[in-house]
């Protein structure tokens, strides 16, 4: 017995079931303001009720465009790459675009090497957004076409294309100079040296003739096992047990930050009394740990919002000219910092 296959509603009969015609409909579910409110409401309801769904691939033949926003970024694996990217993904998804994310495989490879890039390119993108912390200071030429933006990296002014930074030479800047206000001189600084953050660190302790300190750490790019991790957590600790003019310790990652804290409750050092902590990165649960982490915030929901409106008027094609902002970080003080006792 053939099977029956059910009724595939078209714009045709939504047209029908509301009394207006087919282009009314089309712009009311593509949410175009030059249909009421109340009419694209009734239009939606009705083709929900229908099951109709648009053939965007169609729209977008008719139209020479994609309707595609692309995204990439490395793995999932950060509350901040996590909340930026999933924000972006529910605020680009809309009637007329549609955004598709594409993820790093290996973490040392170039963004512009990545098949993704390929990939997009033969979607013909509309926009590609890459979420990133590098230093990006140059474009391929095979890349030079496509509508780039780059969103969280760090900035510079030779860049041809649109970008949203965050500055970490400026973090580390922030963080050192709270410390500084508390009365510390003596600094160990848990990060390397030459990265970004890092840098920011070590020049406000320069400048404020004050003392850093270092154990070794891995290399800038380097991503370091949990056995490694905790080798370094308790290098640090022994550091400051053997070193006891060292009141502060600055970190660049905020969940080792927090596993340090566990650590030094084991070794009878206290936090704030003994050393204070201070990390980079947002970290959601930085209140609700034992001892509330002080952190240097990247300030996301400026960092989200603008974003959006930079796509926006990209997609509008509004100006030629390329938009190029760098956004401030932001101090969140909590009780692993406090005012520095001179004696220890």
């Amino acid at each position: 017995m053939p099977t029956i296959q059910p009724h595939k509603f078209t714009l045709k009969d939504v047209a029908q079931q509301v009394g207006c015609s087919q282009n009314t409909v089309s712009l009311a579910l593509r949410g175009s303001t030059r249909i009421s409110a109340p009419v694209r409401g009734k239009i939606t309801r009705i083709a929900a009720k229908l099951g109709y769904v648009p053939n965007y691939a169609a729209s977008n033949l008719a139209s020479q465009r994609s309707g595609i926003i692309g995204i990439y970024t490395q793995a999932l694996y950060d509350a901040v790459r996590t909340t930026i990217v999933n924000d972006l993904l529910i605020r680009l998804h809309t009637n007329n675009y549609k955004p598709v994310l594409g993820l790093a495989e290996n973490i040392d490879t170039p963004w512009y090497q990545s098949p993704w890039l390929h990939t997009f390119k033969a979607m013909k993108v509309e926009a590609l957004l890459i979420v990133t912390e590098s230093d990006i200071t140059a474009i391929p030429e095979n890349l030079e076409s496509v509508p780039l933006i780059f969103v969280g990296n760090q900035p510079h002014k030779n860049l041809k294309c649109d970008y949203i930074a965050i500055d970490r030479r400026e973090a580390g800047q922030i963080a050192v100079e709270h410390l500084i206000r508390q009365g510390h001189q003596d600094i160990l600084i848990a990060c390397n040296s030459k990265s970004y953050f890092g840098s920011g660190c070590v020049n406000v302790i320069k400048k404020n003739r004050a003392n850093a300190h270092f154990v070794k750490y891995p290399s800038v790019r380097s991503i370091i096992s949990k056995t490694d991790e905790q080798a370094h957590i308790e290098r640090w600790a022994n550091y400051l047990l053997q070193n006891r003019q060292v009141s502060a310790v600055v970190f660049v990652d905020a969940p080792l930050a927090v596993r340090f804290l566990r650590h030094l409750d084991l070794c009878g050092i206290r936090v704030p009394a003994d050393v204070s902590i201070l990390s980079y990165d947002y970290f959601p649960w930085a209140q609700d740990i034992r001892i509330p982490l002080t952190t240097i915030e990247q300030p996301l929901a400026q960092l989200i919002d603008t974003t959006v409106e930079v796509v926006q008027n990209r997609l509008r094609r509004l100006s030629n000219t390329h938009t190029q902002l760098v956004l401030k970080h932001n101090l969140v003080v909590r009780e692993s910092t406090q005012v520095h006792k001179l004696s220890r």
